[in-house]
């Protein structure tokens, strides 16, 4: 049997991601255990005085020299935050120490491979120590990063995410040694992974991915019978589907014909198949699937990103894994926003203000097809605008962009139905519409209609008015400001922005992060 040897080295302030990693071999070894008979992985923890914890083989071994481990590994792990102490006299870990040895090994032999992950979650140093530290952290993933080994995430979650994304990476490139008694390459199921990346928008939590399509080959004494499959997909990436019942998905796995065999069930990056039947009627053809609807977090990917899809197949007969992860999203950032005006003009309290033309706010797309526009089965890319401004001031905005007004509709509300609102009168020829006043905060959120050429620019002039003379008198000077972002997203309660990458049977599809900046647009003076 072939065993992987896993030694993982860490600073102090890691210690969920610890007991993550324990999770992860042991999640990973099972997974092993259902597909193939001659693999497994030993992982070995060292802590800070040099006691080691073995999981999940039957290692039990409580001190071993770190560095006699690091000598005989497989793979080194590293995982990094904001401590680094310098290690005490004949201290028995230091992690600095066993990474740089880990690399002059591999010079050497081409093993073990070193993974180093930091932790990018944004945190500040309460003492100088702590900052003292941190520098030196900082100073040694820019040492170590000419290496091309370095992967950050952002906090305890995304690291376990990301650590078992790449170990599975590991076990389906790990070729077989499984001997000729036990299995022939004419007695193995064999299949191909095929896709085509979809762009994936930045800002989102639910992001389509390509479809997936496996082909199945089956060995001769399967031809005309039925076979079963328990078929995973793992992203670098959580799984952000709708949820229909329980961990039950809409995402779903068919065959050529578009018959759906089995939806998805989810499990923090893994999608679960299960019961998936296989027939093969000739040797010379292949039997294809297609898996759907996968939506993932692209916001938990590095802007610009990828996202990739490992494809596990298990059964009842021996499986041959494809031998690398497939490309199924490119990420990047999706909306251009821009306040078009000269400057922003200043207003005097003291003296009313007819409806006043203020500024036009221009949404764009920044690569052609990252806008997606309302048909009978899709909602079109809503475009939002947040705006802060004193109170008192009434705010109005364009319900269609200037010169395609068709193109886009102002609606009530970010999330759900598209209800149209509608103008209550014209200024200066543009339709405008009130933007209500239910906080100090108040948005407006346009709707795109009608697919438009690449580059297309959406421009809606932005209008404020005040009286001085009645109950809603302006009663604040200050500075009016606004922000655009894609929507719906959380800023206004439309979904809670601590839950907006999990799966849910309620919340809004598609979501977006609020990756606007507030620009101030006007000012108001005594």
């Amino acid at each position: 049997m072939r065993t992987i040897r896993i030694v993982v080295v860490s600073s102090s302030d890691v210690q969920d991601e610890r007991v993550a990693v324990r999770r992860v071999a042991e999640e990973v070894n099972d997974i092993i255990q259902s597909v193939r008979a001659d693999l497994s992985i030993e992982l070995i923890i060292c802590g800070n005085n040099g006691v080691m914890g073995a999981v999940p083989t039957e290692v039990t071994r409580e001190k071993i020299d770190p560095d006699l481990e690091v000598l005989n590994a497989d793979i080194v792990i590293g995982i990094f935050w904001r401590a680094f102490e310098k290690p005490l006299l004949n201290a028995a870990s230091d992690p600095e120490h066993q990474i740089r040895l880990a690399y002059t090994v591999r010079q050497q032999s081409r093993r073990p491979d070193i993974w180093l992950y930091f932790n990018s979650a944004p945190a500040a140093p309460r003492t100088s120590q702590e900052a003292e530290q941190w520098v030196r952290v900082l100073k040694f993933k820019e040492d170590v990063s000419e290496h091309g080994s370095v992967r950050e995430y952002n906090g305890p979650g995304d690291f376990e995410r990301t650590l078992l994304f790449d170990l599975i990476g590991v076990v389906v490139q790990e070729p077989s040694r499984t001997d000729d008694s036990m299995a022939r390459p004419d007695d193995e199921i064999t299949f191909t992974v095929e896709t085509t990346p979809a762009l994936a928008a930045a800002e989102g939590f639910t992001e389509r991915t390509g479809d997936i399509v496996l082909k199945f080959r089956v060995p001769a004494r399967f031809i005309g019978r039925e076979t079963f499959l328990t078929i995973r997909v793992f992203f670098n990436t959580s799984v952000s589907n709708r949820l229909l019942i329980g961990r039950v998905t809409d995402s779903v796995i068919s065959t050529e014909s578009g018959k759906v065999l089995a939806k998805g069930k989810v499990s923090g990056n893994e999608l679960l198949f299960e019961s998936i039947p296989i027939v093969c009627s000739r040797a010379d053809r292949a039997t294809s699937l297609t898996i759907k609807n996968m939506l993932v977090n692209a916001n938990g990917i590095a802007d610009p990103g990828k996202i990739y899809a490992s494809v596990v197949a298990e059964g009842e007969t021996r499986i041959a894994p494809p031998k690398e992860p497939v490309l199924v999203g490119i990420v990047n950032r999706v909306l251009s926003f821009v306040v078009l005006q000269t400057r922003p003009p200043v207003l005097r309290r003291s003296e009313p203000a007819p409806p006043t033309a203020i500024a036009s706010l221009q949404f764009a797309e920044r690569f052609a097809g990252a806008f997606r526009y309302r048909n009978e089965t899709m909602i079109g890319t809503r475009l939002k605008a947040v705006f802060s401004v004193p109170k008192g001031v009434r705010l109005f905005v364009a319900t269609t962009p200037l010169g395609i007004p068709a193109h886009a509709t102002l609606i009530a509300s970010e999330a759900g139905r598209a209800d149209v609102v509608s103008p209550i009168f014209h200024m200066a020829g543009v339709p405008v519409a009130e933007v209500s006043t239910t906080s100090w905060l108040r948005y407006a959120t346009w709707e795109l209609n009608i697919p438009a050429q690449s580059g297309l620019l959406y421009e809606f002039p932005v209008f404020v008015a005040y009286d001085t003379n009645s109950q809603a008198d302006l009663q604040e000077s200050g500075l009016g400001s606004v922000g655009g972002s894609l929507a719906p997203n959380p800023t206004m309660g439309a979904f809670s922005a601590s839950q907006a990458a999990v799966p849910s049977p309620t919340m809004p599809v598609p979501r977006y992060a609020d990756t606007s900046m507030m620009h101030a647009f006007f000012e108001i003076i005594p």
